[in-house]
């Protein structure tokens, strides 16, 4: 339509109007909208003089509403005596002192009038960000606490861990001989410490019960390299290291409170340890715990019997590098050193070399990785969290847009009304990230009670400064994430369109675009987190399938430790696990006995060079290959367990202290040994010593599920009696029932016998499933949570589209369309949004799964029916979300629509 066709505005009002507004560009917007907006009303009114005169009236309310509020912006100030107004497209070059701090206040007191009335806004977008926000802040407190955060010593960053490794093994301990060595020449290093490589029990009597506690061999200056000084007393003496003539110990905090009631006399006493008396010269303070779990450390001694070979690797070797040294010098120096041990003992050090890592590294480098990857999932949960919001702060902004269009015509500036819309966008945040810190808090405490074990420093993951400041930080940018696109667009709507109608059609196809590619993002976000918690599930459903070599059910274990001090040679030691068996043996319901020094499903275990007597190798780099991991196991042990015999036999009451030695292999090392022969009635020289294969058993998982079946070779326990080992009973019933009779029936035989870890077998594979387990669960649980947020966007599009598209709807069912049609219209609107996201979301799926691929077992990062079912299940939920709108639309009333219209 021309401008000469169109109709004209009252001209008294329109040159009132005029009159009233700024000339320039404001005064022509303003009047050119209306101009605009007054021929829209008309035509929809009726060209009548009803219709004229409903036009008119309209156009009269807008001028003297716009007129006045110009009239008293520029008279006000000149009135009280100030300059007079000057319009908002024309600003002062100097504002008024504290003028912007004034705004914002104003900005944030309307924006908390409006949350205020409107409650149901404000909760869902707190909640869905609190959720998002919530979900990222626990990931990074367990990663702040469990990796981040620096070691508890002095200088954390100049301590080292120093590896032996030659090219078969990576990694490996050193004898306490080369680390006097290392210790005497490095330059590097300004203090070199070493600890012994397993942390043995000792026994503490004088109390109710006996107990074991964890102690380790450490060299003098442990605790001054760490440094970390005792809070009472001294630590080791360079003699008590070199002579180990007095029996002297250093006592953790928890074990000076617990045995000793935290007496300030306890400095020069004496304790009662493996039945000698030990003076107590220290005690560490409160949180020190290093190794983990020690509590007793004993100075490493030259007539040890840990220290008395240098073939013997039983030692950890740490160190603090000298000033202004790094790491990479200080490992061409201990190479140069390690290269002059091999030139002078070449039996035992020959191919023998250093790797040298920080101590963080050492102890967080496979925790740091895991985490960074569940941190990085948790983050889609805040990515789909934002895009929700942003979906709703849009349509929020939208249907402002007559209060925009108004607040614009009275001369706000766009740069203004973003300001506002970005402080209701800040606050929102800030409100979500406080809330999202409560369910973190809860989540914390959750963690620590279902979280893995072997998780490191899981007690002490908590809430503190930085975790605040990252709260704080995460939700200032989440603000920006959701709160920009809306707050733009959202103040970007046509005058014109917005009079018309009342902002109703304010929508434009181009944000309308823009929600749909919100939910595009949504969904697409969605599907990658369930497709990462799809291969996790699929993962820990292999591993939970794994055959451990053994059926577990039925059988109770626990760890006991002879006090050593009462016997004087091996065959009375022999005796008393004899006396152990027979009297377990005998109680009621428990079908068979047995023992052995180091149980399956653990995280260490024992090698020793082992090979063929008849084969022995040729060069040190081929003898340091043949290994194997070591078992001193008792007869009954195998039928315990239930370990198959696959040839021969097993150990029986005959092959105890002073017979020809024997041995048993796993299939494994009879395979590495004798892949085309029969193993049985061979030698196998190891210990210095021939041992003759007399069976073969069945492969067992030593080191978890999902590690490889190792090379095992058993001992006789009999032949070799140990002093600690773990008892294992195969009960007909409950085997927990067994547990106080099984107590008694040892106490019986041996009342300073210390017993502890009493569980049943299914209880120790679970624990090591806990790890892949915690990660299935966490991912699955955020992969669910994101799924309900994207399906709460496609609803909110969907019944937005369903709103906006009503005239059209009603018309479709007054002539006829079937019910199926129109919800049709609505399903496809949703279902091609749905499947945008899926095609998104499965390219990036296969584009970051293999990131996944080191928490996988026996599953492809791109496994196709976990991609399919995973898609299947999200289009199912979608369809799901899409029905509500799709049977709203079909409840749209012709009449009441038209009569609207």
């Amino acid at each position: 339509m021309s401008s000469a066709a169109q109709p004209s505005p009252p001209r008294r009002a329109e040159a009132l109007l005029s009159a009233c507004l700024p000339a320039g560009m404001v005064r022509g917007t303003i009047l050119g909208d209306l101009q605009e907006a007054y021929a829209e009303k008309v035509r929809v009114s009726g060209s009548g003089r009803a219709g004229l005169r409903k036009a008119d009236r309209w156009y009269w309310w807008q001028a003297l509403t716009i007129g006045s509020r110009y009239s008293l912006k520029r008279t006000a100030p000149a009135l009280r005596g100030g300059r007079p107004f000057i319009p908002e497209s024309e600003p002062l070059t100097r504002k008024p002192r504290f003028g912007a701090m004034k705004d914002i206040v104003k900005d944030i007191r309307f924006a908390l009038r409006l949350f205020v009335r409107n409650p149901g806004y404000t909760a869902a977008s707190v909640m869905v960000l609190a959720i998002g926000i919530g979900a990222v802040t626990l990931m990074y407190s367990t990663l702040n606490s469990a990796v981040l955060r620096p070691l508890p010593f002095e200088d954390p960053d100049q301590l080292v861990w120093v590896w032996s490794a030659n090219d078969v093994r990576n990694s490996n301990s050193t004898s306490a001989l080369d680390y006097w060595d290392y210790r005497e020449q490095t330059e590097a290093l300004q203090s070199m410490a070493a600890i012994l490589v397993f942390t043995p029990r000792a026994i503490i009597t004088g109390g109710e019960e006996p107990e074991r506690v964890s102690s380790t061999l450490a060299s003098h200056n442990l605790f001054s390299t760490l440094g970390v000084a005792p809070q009472l007393g001294r630590s080791f003496l360079l003699e008590e290291e070199r002579n180990g003539d007095q029996n002297v110990v250093v006592i953790s905090d928890g074990f000076w409170q617990r045995r000793l009631g935290s007496s300030r006399e306890v400095i020069g006493s004496s304790v009662t340890i493996n039945g000698e008396p030990y003076q107590v010269v220290g005690v560490m303070p409160v949180g020190f715990d290093y190794p983990n779990g020690v509590e007793l450390w004993f100075p490493m001694q030259a007539r040890n019997q840990y220290t008395q070979s240098r073939g013997n690797n039983n030692f950890n070797m740490l160190g603090r590098l000298a000033d202004g040294i790094s790491i990479e010098q200080a490992y061409a120096e201990l190479n140069t050193i390690a290269r002059r041990l091999e030139r002078q003992y070449p039996e035992t050090n020959e191919a023998w070399r250093v790797r040298v890592v920080s101590l963080h590294e050492r102890y967080f480098a496979g925790t740091r990785s895991t985490l960074l990857i569940m941190f990085g999932l948790v983050g889609l949960v805040l990515l789909v969290a934002c895009a929700n919001v942003a979906s709703l702060a849009l349509a929020r902004a939208t249907a402002r847009g007559t209060e925009m269009a108004v607040r614009f015509s009275l001369g706000a500036l766009r740069t203004r009304l973003v300001r506002q819309l970005m402080t209701e966008s800040v606050i929102v945040a800030l409100a979500g990230g406080a809330v999202g810190l409560l369910l973190a808090r809860l989540g914390i405490s959750a963690l620590k009670s279902m979280g893995p074990g072997n998780l490191p420093r899981l007690d002490q993951i908590t809430i503190d400064g930085s975790v605040l400041l990252f709260a704080f930080v995460l939700s200032l940018m989440t603000s920006l994430l959701f709160g920009v696109v809306p707050a733009f667009k959202g103040t970007g709507l046509g005058l014109a369109d917005t009079l018309k109608a009342g902002g109703a059609r304010g929508f434009s196809q181009a944000k309308s675009r823009f929600r749909s590619a919100l939910v595009v993002a949504q969904v697409s976000l969605s599907l990658m987190l369930l497709i990462a918690s799809g291969l996790l599930i699929r993962s820990y459903s292999q591993l939970n399938e794994v055959d451990p070599g053994f059926p577990e059910e039925g059988i109770l274990g626990a760890e006991l430790q002879l006090p050593d001090w009462k016997y004087e040679s091996p065959e009375e030691s022999g005796q008393t696990w004899e006396l152990l068996y027979d009297r377990v043996g005998a109680l009621p319901g428990v079908i068979s006995v047995g023992s052995i020094d180091q149980p399956p499903i653990r995280s260490g275990g024992t090698y020793n060079t082992i090979y063929r007597t008849d084969n022995p190798p040729a060069s040190a780099a081929e003898r340091a290959e043949m290994s194997g991991q070591r078992r001193i196991a008792s007869a009954g042990y195998f039928e315990t367990m239930g370990i198959p015999l696959l040839s021969g036999r097993v150990f029986d009451r005959n092959d105890r202290v002073g017979t020809p030695n024997v041995v048993v292999i796993s299939a494994t090392m009879a395979e590495y040994f004798f892949p085309n022969e029969d193993p049985l009635g061979h030698d196998l020289f190891v210990w210095g010593m021939n041992y003759q294969v007399i069976g073969v058993v069945g492969d067992v998982k030593e080191f978890g599920l999902e590690a490889d079946f190792p090379r095992v070779f058993y001992m006789s326990g009999d032949q070799f009696p140990r002093i600690q080992s773990n008892l294992f009973v195969r009960a007909a019933g409950n085997p927990l029932e067994l547990a106080p009779a099984l107590r008694r029936a040892i106490w019986e035989v041996e009342r300073d016998i210390p017993i502890s870890g009493l569980e049943v077998m299914e209880s120790r594979l679970s624990r090591s499933l806990a790890q892949p387990r915690f990660r299935m669960v966490l991912v699955a649980l955020f992969g669910v949570v994101a799924l309900i947020l994207a399906a709460m966007g496609l609803y909110g599009v969907l019944a937005y589209f369903v709103r906006q598209r009503a005239r059209e709807l009603g018309i479709r069912i007054a002539m006829g369309a079937r019910p199926g049609n129109v919800m049709g219209l609505v399903v496809a609107k949703g279902m091609t949004l749905v499947g945008l996201g899926i095609l998104v979301g499965l390219a990036g799926g296969f584009a970051g799964g293999r990131v996944l691929d080191s928490l996988l077992f026996d599953v492809s990062a791109t496994d196709a029916l976990t991609y399919g079912a995973v898609s299947l299940f999200l289009v199912v939920v979608a369809l799901l979300a899409c029905m509500v709108p799709a049977l709203r639309a079909l409840r749209v009333d012709p009449q009441e629509v038209l009569r609207v219209e």
